[in-house]
């Protein structure tokens, strides 16, 4: 036999009851609803509202993180725009200024090419001047140098610059970068201005030794030093055999220089012709008296070019060479007479 559960009677506090009472006449109504539903559908609604809630209070947080993410993008934007035009500003500029730097650089290269090429200008003018000054130094040094008939040591000038190469030798090396040019300036003044101390020293010491020279010039003029003509020395300041034959010795009085006829005699020094005429074994003679009491005389000449009272210079044309008077061949007699004695005339040629 099965045994069927009997249901459990409800009890009446597991309902709750409504009344419906009509205003008029009519039934009035109960409506009995269980406990169990009432809290069923107050948790569903609580549920639901609580859903609910989060729903809107999501929605609310999702479209207030979408708004400040719209807010955001659009900020990001305006600065990533900003930056876009600081970026091209920044460009302009940077290209405005690496133009402006070349140009500066190229401005700078120019203006130190126009100091170099100034410097050169400059300095190739100074080289050029140095060059004259040397070249006057030069030439009073052999003004000096003939005064003196060789018979003075003067020491030579060594050239500080040499014609169509000083100013190169000064700039060489100054083809490169521009930034040295001052150095390079500085270099170069300072030797030029050694070069002007030495010539501006040089140009002393000539102007002491030409006043100098000037004071006994008439005796450096009229020093019987040159050789009347070039030839062989045949015979010299000496005793000698008699050369027309015999054993007897004579003493010759001056030297012979044997030369063709008709050689150019010239005077040895300055001075004035005292004799010039035939005279004797001599032959067509010319005496020159130098002063001091030097007198040169030149014997067996062909013919005379000058005459008595006639002043000379050194390297003047007196005569013509030959054999006259008591001659055995074409040759010139050369005599120093000093103080009315004759002396070897090797002891004044140079």
């Amino acid at each position: 036999m099965v045994n069927i559960p009997k249901r459990k009677p409800h009890k009446q506090s597991d309902y709750f009851t409504i009344m419906l009472v009509p205003h008029s006449s009519g039934k009035t109504r109960s409506l009995r609803i269980p406990l169990m539903a009432i809290y069923m559908t107050t948790g569903i609604i609580a549920v639901a509202l609580l859903c609910f809630s989060s729903f809107v209070f999501a929605t609310n947080h999702f479209r207030d993180a979408a708004e400040y993410a719209h807010l955001s993008l659009e900020q990001s934007a305006e600065i990533n725009s900003a930056l876009r035009q600081e970026t091209r500003q920044l460009s302009h500029i940077l290209d405005n200024k690496e133009q402006t730097a070349e140009e500066e650089l190229m401005r700078q290269q120019m203006s130190y090419e126009e100091i170099i090429h100034s410097y050169e200008v400059y300095y190739k003018e100074k080289a050029r001047e140095l060059e004259e000054k040397l070249e006057e130094l030069d030439n009073a040094r052999e003004e000096i140098y003939n005064i003196l008939s060789s018979r003075t040591y003067l020491p030579p000038i060594t050239r500080a610059a040499v014609p169509g190469s000083g100013a190169e030798q000064v700039f060489l090396g100054m083809g490169g970068p521009a930034g040295p040019a001052i150095e390079v300036y500085q270099s170069v003044s300072s030797r030029f201005q050694a070069l002007e101390r030495e010539v501006e020293e040089w140009q002393i010491y000539f102007d002491h030794l030409m006043g100098e020279l000037e004071k006994i010039r008439p005796q450096l003029d009229n020093y019987p030093s040159a050789w009347p003509v070039r030839g062989i020395v045949s015979s010299e300041h000496a005793f000698r055999q008699n050369p027309f034959g015999g054993r007897r010795m004579e003493f010759h009085y001056g030297i012979d220089i044997r030369v063709p006829t008709g050689t150019n005699v010239r005077a040895a020094g300055g001075g004035r012709v005292v004799y010039a005429d035939w005279y004797g074994s001599y032959g067509y003679m010319v005496d020159i008296c130098h002063g001091f009491g030097l007198v040169t005389r030149y014997a067996h000449n062909s013919r005379l070019l000058v005459s008595e009272g006639d002043l000379v210079a050194r390297g003047d044309m007196i005569a013509r060479s030959g054999s006259t008077g008591r001659s055995t061949g074409p040759h010139v007699h050369y005599e120093v007479i000093k103080n009315g004695v004759s002396v070897n005339p090797r002891r004044f040629l140079d």
